[in-house]
């Protein structure tokens, strides 16, 4: 028994001899695996700071570099521009010297200024089209155009390019190509021109084929030539800025180097793709897809049928328009064409005033807050009212494919650009609402009578044709536009801090929209490129760049200020009233001053700040004294003892 205790005892002090011997070893493992942490902590966060000051430096270096890039494009924008306007002076007095008696001598020595100055123009040309592509302000315009006339219209110059090296040029327009789209022609053609002269120029012997066909839902050019073709090496590198297929060929044929490189640049801007298929002496093929946007009938009979002047009879309109200049300059216009206005400063408003009265047609600007413009049109194609098929055309600053497309596509029926081109406008509208009649020309103001009026960072004369020379409407926009821009600094540092990126750019939106409109070219520049960083939340690059933009602004209404606040003819500050405009806005101070009185008492302040007659300023300042007095009984039986009363019964 005694044996079997002692065996137990051992046995217990065996095991216990081993647990104490398992916990030293257990202990001293989470010893060195606590310490192991310790140090792999201090590594991560080494390693951690490492890579953010890494990352700072790196965000520097682009930074710098992105500055330095830009700086580089800047400069070489202004510096094309100062070159070209000298350039397109001395061309010109060259074309009137060559119009003058000349002997044999003189003109040959004429006509290799003019060849050279001309080659001159089309290498500044290039590096200005190069130097805004790089620098990202290079806009696209979409207009309707035919493109079978189109290619006509550019290759036929080339005609004479192609006879004088005895090649032949032909050209093919398929039959299934729509009648009409919607792009750019302009740079459309540049882009024809580029890759047609290329062709003809390093084609020696045989032809060079044009052609386009519409394919699916995009259309395809597609320029062949039998001429000297690339080989891979060469094809890796054609569309490098500054170089060709060989270096050797730019001194041999001429040029910059550049014409591929904008070619494939413009391409990609529209939305599309270029490539290149090409044999060393076997020739190459350049093709290009573009996406296909089809054009109604009336928006090509609208650009062969554009009329000057178009009036019309007082039929309502709606104008959906959140910018007051934009509302100020699009109403004065349209109602120098006896139309009658109706605003509505969102999408919101539109559609309560859609409810409540008639109108022959909507024009619709897209980006406005509480209710944009798409949004306000989806839900007008979607309602079961009288209204649902009213035509809507757009009128913004927006005019890429995409937002031509998101148009049409949500139901509007045409689409117009801002800054607003009255002719343009109203030969869209007179596809709804049939003309009265072409207004009578109007003698042309001097321009040199407004020559008077210089305000630093405003393009004044440039702002006057947009108001057809009104310059008593043109200095009330200046003033409104600073009014619109007071408090723009703190309202946009606001948005900076709480992260609205959307609400930032519809701001810079906004104030590009309004710049253009007044001509303030460089504002509405740096608003374009700030609206479009904004777009991609590049916050960092807002906060950069913010203060140049708020010292621009500032500079130019203070300019502004101080040339029209000191005017002292005052008369000019005020804008004349139409007759419709003078009896619209008496019916609206009857209708409502027993309803409403403050509608009627807006009113008759808004109608107090135009340029009057003596009997109607007589008749204006009695109701601003009854509305000062609340007199609503008085302000009625006035309006309607008056002349205009009867009249407009």
């Amino acid at each position: 028994m005694s044996s079997d205790l002692e065996r137990a005892q051992k046995r217990y002090q065996r095991e216990k001899a081993a647990r104490l011997q398992a916990e030293e070893i257990l202990e001293l493992k989470s010893r060195e695996l606590f310490e192991k942490n310790q140090d792999l902590k201090k590594l991560s966060e080494s390693l951690e700071s490492q890579v953010v000051s890494r990352t700072k430096d790196l965000m520097a270096a682009r930074d710098e570099a992105l500055s330095a890039a830009r700086a580089k494009s800047e400069f070489l924008a202004n510096m094309s521009h100062e070159l070209r306007t000298p350039m397109n002076g001395v061309l010109g007095m060259l074309a009137m010297l060559q119009s003058t008696q000349l002997d044999e001598q003189q003109a040959e020595f004429l006509q290799v200024s003019k060849s050279s100055g001309e080659l001159l123009l089309s290498v500044i040309n290039d590096i200005l089209d190069f130097s805004k592509i790089d620098a990202g302000k290079m806009d696209l315009e979409h207009l309707v155009f035919e493109p079978s006339n189109l290619l006509t219209d550019v290759v036929t110059p080339l005609n004479f390019m192609a006879e004088e090296k005895g090649i032949q040029l032909t050209v093919d327009c398929d039959k299934h190509m729509p009648e009409a789209i919607w792009g750019d022609p302009t740079r459309l053609k540049q882009i024809i021109i580029n890759l047609v002269s290329n062709a003809v120029k390093f084609t020696d012997t045989g032809s060079v084929s044009v052609s386009v066909k519409a394919v699916n839902d995009e259309y395809m050019i597609q320029i062949k030539d039998t001429g000297m073709g690339m080989d891979k090496n060469q094809l890796q590198h054609i569309f490098e800025a500054f170089g060709q297929g060989d270096s050797s060929i730019t001194r041999t044929h001429g040029g910059t180097g550049l014409g591929l490189t904008i070619t494939n640049s413009l391409v990609q801007m529209m939305k599309g793709r270029v490539k290149v298929e090409s044999e060393l002496n076997k020739g190459s093929i350049f093709s290009v897809n573009l996406p296909l946007l089809h054009a109604s009938k009336e928006a090509l009979q609208s650009i062969h049928e554009m009329k000057q002047g178009l009036v019309f009879s007082q039929e309502p309109i709606l104008l959906v328009e959140d910018n007051l200049v934009n509302q100020r300059i699009a109403k004065h216009l349209l109602d120098e064409a006896n139309l009658n206005v109706s605003i509505a400063n969102n999408g919101l408003e539109a559609l309560e005033l859609l409810n409540t009265k008639r109108f022959n047609l909507v024009l619709m600007d897209l980006q406005m807050p509480v209710m944009d413009g798409i949004e306000a049109t989806r839900k007008i194609r979607r309602s079961e009212t009288a209204f649902k098929h009213i035509p809507i055309i757009a009128m913004t600053a927006h005019a890429s494919t995409e937002h031509i497309q998101e148009c049409l596509e949500v139901g509007m029926n045409a689409h117009t650009t801002k800054p607003i081109d009255v002719d343009v406008l109203l030969n869209a509208i007179s596809n709804w609402i049939t003309p009265s009649g072409v207004s009578e020309p109007k003698e042309q103001q001097a321009l040199s009578s407004n020559d008077s009026l210089m305000i630093d960072g405003i393009e004044v004369r440039d702002g006057l044709k947009r108001v057809n020379g009104n310059l008593a409407l043109f200095k009330k926009l200046l003033l409104t536009f600073c009014e619109e821009s007071e408090g723009f600094a703190g309202n946009i540092n606001a948005l900076m801090q709480a992260g609205e990126t959307i609400r930032i750019k519809n701001r810079f939106h906004g104030v590009k929209g309004s710049a253009s409109n007044i001509s303030a070219v460089r504002v509405s520049e740096l608003a374009a490129v700030l609206e479009k960083e904004s777009a991609q939340g590049n916050i960092e690059f807002i906060q950069s760049n913010i203060s140049e933009f708020i010292d621009e602004l500032s500079s130019l209404c203070g300019n502004i200020r101080q040339t029209l606040e000191g005017d002292d003819s005052k008369e000019e500050s005020y804008e004349a009233i139409s007759e419709h405009e003078w009896q619209q806005g008496l019916l609206v101070i009857v209708e409502n001053v027993n309803t409403d009185f403050s509608v009627a008492s807006d009113e008759i302040e808004r109608i107090s700040n135009f340029e009057l007659p003596q009997n109607k300023r007589d008749l204006i300042e009695s109701l601003v004294r009854y509305s000062n007095e609340f007199d609503m009984t008085e302000i009625e039986s006035t309006i309607k003892q008056s002349q205009w009363w009867n009249n407009g019964r």
